[in-house]
């Protein structure tokens, strides 16, 4: 992993972080796919410098992957519950945040181990 010089003091890192998390996980703009770091740092009035780092040094990820994660885990509880019974991966990735299905099934693989489809039918 590389090495990040840290900008940030220790009370500001804890703020951003908390903030990020209920921004981003708690208000569900994650579900937004035009929601960008630009935005998320406009909102939380900040730069989007600062939401980097403190996605690298809490999260251990950047901003694409952290929103990708809770994309895929709130496509992971909806493909499972009744209501994603009869979606399509076409409306399953709108409604938790992908473009389409195709970008749905390469985080969704890159996180779960499976592909949508085979997630679903281990479900049943």
């Amino acid at each position: 992993m590389a090495q990040h010089n840290n900008t940030l003091s220790t009370q500001k890192l804890n703020d951003l972080q908390t903030k990020i998390w209920n921004r981003v996980v708690m208000e569900e703009q994650f579900r937004n796919p035009d929601y960008s770091a630009r935005q998320l740092a406009t909102d939380l009035g900040t730069n989007t410098r600062y939401i980097s780092e403190t996605l690298q040094l809490r999260f251990g990820k950047s901003f694409p992957a952290f929103v990708n994660q809770w994309r895929v885990e709130a496509a992971a509880r909806l493909i499972a519950s009744k209501q994603g019974e009869n979606l399509t991966f076409d409306a399953v990735a709108r409604m938790v945040g992908f473009a389409n299905r195709q970008t749905l099934h390469t985080a969704f693989v890159r996180q779960m181990g499976c592909s949508p489809k085979a997630y679903r039918d281990a479900q049943k």
